[in-house]
Order: C-alpha cells, then structure tokens, then sequence
C-alpha cells in the first residue's frame, strides 16, 4: 500500500512499513528458498537455463520494485511491465519442470508469483486478486496440459495456493485495517480541533465582549445614566460633545472587530462617519502601506482622532502617514484662535496605549492642528 495514497499520516507510516516487509519476505524467499532448490535440483530441469533465466528476473523484478518501495514512490505505469514480467519468469521456470516434476519440490516458482503481485499491487487489492487469479488459471493449465491434470494433483495446489492466498489476503486485510483505524483516528481529531476552535472563539468573543464593556463603563455608561435621570442636559455644549464622542467610540469598537485588510483605516471611517451625519465634511487622505498595529495602538490613534472631530462644526482633515515601522496621525479642524500649543487631553475615559504615542497640538487662528505619532519599538 504506498503511503501517498493514504489521507492519513499515521496510516501512511503504517502501511510503508508493511509494504517493505512484504518486499523483504519476497526477497527472503527468493534468496534462501528457491535459490537453492535450483541449484539443488540443478539437473531436474529441462533445461536448465530457462530455469536459472526465470529466477533472474524475478530477482531483478525485486531490485526495481525495491527503490520505489523503500522511498514510497506511487508505481505509476512502471507496475504493468513488472507484473507481467514476473508472471512470464514463472511461467517459463514451470516449462522447464519436467511433467513427472510438477507440483513437487523443483515446481517453485507458481507459488511465488502471488507475493509479487502483493509487492506491486497492495493499494489495488482487486488488480492483486485479478493477477493472482489469471497466474493460477495458467499455472493449471499448465499442468494439465503436461498431463497432470488428475483430480488429486489439482487438490494438491488447491490446498497450497489457499494456504499461500490466505497469508497474502491476510496482509491485504490488515492494510485495510490500518487504513480504517487511522481514519477514525484522523476524524476524532479533526473533531477535538473543531471543538477546541470553537471554545477558543467563544473565550475570544467573551473576552472582547468584556473589553468592551470595560471601554465603555467609565464614560458612555455614566453619560447615558446622567441622561436618563436628568441630572445633566442635553442642551449643555459639554454634554452634546461627550455624546459626540462617546458615539464615535461605539462605531469605533463595533468596527475593531471587523475583518478587513486595513484595520486602522476602517475604524477611523467609522468615526469619520459620526461627525459626517453630524453635517461635518471630512476629508480623509491615507499615505503608504500600513503596518500590522496592535488593537491598543489603533485605539489610541483613533481616539486623538475622536477628540479633535469631535470639535469640528464645518469641516476636517484627517491624514494618516504609514511607514514599515511608525504611522502618524494628523487632525486639522478649523475654528477660531484658541489657547496656544499644550498637550492634547485624552477623552473620557481612555485608556493609556502598551505603546505610547507622541502628541501634540495647537490652536491657531486658522484653527486646530493634532498629530499622533506611533513609532514601533
């Protein structure tokens, strides 16, 4: 059985094995059976030659079929000459019996072939059984054309090719075996992946589900609880920028889950698209190939950019520079002169980055410039 036809590895290992083992018995066989018995009986045979010819290609029918065993080759369409070799070599080594001979101790080679056979076809059982089939149809006619057909020479190799065929069908149905086994092995385990996939996704979801309850319990809960109980106004400018921004965070942390080529760019979008349902035109220009960042780093930079749009009343521009290992984050808003160059604030509720970012603002009479610089340590 050539182990590249098997889907299992366990089975591959197993059935290489065997398939070694049987080239090793045939070759055993070879060497310290019937070599022997020719030159043993070297004077029995008619002639000799064609006897000593036989077991010489069926000795180089091994060393062929050797190198492909032993590296678990697939035959391909080398099989068919190498059958039908060996089953000419065995049907000349029979010839050169003499009838008297037949079926007795110099007639070796008809109870070989069947091993041969299992060598070159144990991943095709049917054209194993077929061959061995045809080589005794042969083999009696044979005999019975030597005139030694009689009723108790047939039982005779009946007997011995039952007893030879149940060994061979015996490794045949132990291949198989092999291969039901590891199939079953293969499919538990492919069942234990899944479900050790499944629990892991689950803990993962639960975990980004707590993560981002946690986001949200420090600001958006308290806002949303101010609210409800009237203990703050909708009408306060304050009040309307924290519910600004704490509605850019949820987009924010409903779009970091999503699976897209460019994380950062999409959940800065998301944000983006707050402040435009807000009437607010937005511009936003992405420079170069960007970096694989962590989680934290993206909702660092997004949430510089949720503060300052927050801001905005007519327009902004949001430029993000990438680099192999820094991107920096630009928020320009127009507006009035305000306090001067200072250190922009977090919003509500965010969190220090595992990787700090660099920032910086101004308010200027044109308006107000915040850049966020992340550089890969």
């Amino acid at each position: 059985m050539n182990a590249r036809s098997s889907s299992s590895p366990v089975a591959g290992r197993f059935l290489r094995s065997l398939r070694a083992a049987v080239l090793l018995v045939t070759s055993v066989l070879l060497l310290f059976w019937q070599l022997p018995t020719v030159v043993a009986l070297a004077a029995v045979y008619r002639p000799l030659w064609v006897e000593a010819g036989a077991l010489g290609v069926l000795a180089l029918v091994a060393v062929v079929a050797a190198p492909v065993v032993l590296r678990d080759r697939p035959w391909g369409p080398a099989r068919w000459p190498l059958l039908v070799a060996a089953q000419l070599a065995v049907l000349a080594a029979t010839a050169a019996v003499p009838a008297s001979a037949l079926i007795g101790p110099p007639h070796w080679a008809w109870e070989v072939y069947g091993w041969y056979a299992l060598v070159l076809a144990m991943d095709r059982p049917g054209l194993w059984a077929g061959c061995v089939a045809v080589h005794l149809l042969l083999t009696v006619a044979q005999v019975a054309g030597a005139g030694r057909g009689q009723p108790r020479t047939l039982v005779g190799m009946a007997v011995v090719a039952l007893v030879v065929g149940s060994w061979q069908l015996s490794i045949l149905l132990t291949a198989r075996a092999l291969e039901w086994v590891a199939a079953c092995a293969d499919r538990r385990a492919e069942q234990e992946a899944a479900l050790r996939t499944a629990e892991s996704v689950a803990e993962q979801l639960h975990r980004d589900r707590t993560e981002r309850y946690a986001a949200l319990a420090d600001s958006t809960l308290p806002l949303l609880a101010g609210l409800a109980t009237r203990r703050i106004s909708p009408d306060d400018p304050q009040v309307q920028l924290a519910c600004r921004i704490e509605a850019s965070r949820l987009r924010r942390l409903f779009a970091e889950n999503d699976d897209v080529a460019h994380p950062l760019e999409h959940e800065l979008r998301a944000c983006i698209d707050v402040a435009e349902r807000r009437g607010v035109a937005v511009d936003l220009a992405v420079r170069g190939r960007q970096p694989d960042l962590p989680r934290s780093v993206r909702r660092a930079l997004a949430d510089r950019a949720i503060a300052a749009l927050a801001t905005a009343e007519v327009s902004a521009r949001v430029t993000v520079v990438c680099r192999d290992d820094s991107v920096v984050l630009s928020v320009i808003v127009p507006g009035p002169e305000g306090a001067g160059e200072g250190s922009a604030p977090p919003p509500p509720g965010t969190t220090d980055p595992e990787e700090p970012l660099d920032v910086s603002w101004f308010d200027t009479a044109g308006g107000t410039w915040l850049e966020a610089a992340w550089h890969g340590r």
